[in-house]
């Protein structure tokens, strides 16, 4: 089996994180999750944690205005 490389602290950002970057709600953070618009990966006690290059991936589509919200 292939040995995970698991990324950098620094690439994993909370729900609150993702929120300011955006500059929305958390609630919209995870709606955004709910319509599959971001991946979150979830702890084993629920916490949504998401990869920085995800959000910076949607950040700029929302810019561009092609998210399809």
């Amino acid at each position: 089996m292939p040995k995970m490389t698991l990324p950098d602290a620094s690439e994993i950002w909370l729900t609150s994180d993702v929120a300011r970057h955006c500059g929305v709600s958390s609630a919209a953070v995870r709606e955004w999750e709910r319509r599959k618009m971001l991946r979150a990966y979830r702890t084993v006690r629920g916490t949504r944690l998401f990869l920085r290059e995800d959000v910076e991936r949607l950040a700029k589509q929302r810019e561009r205005g092609t998210t399809g919200e």
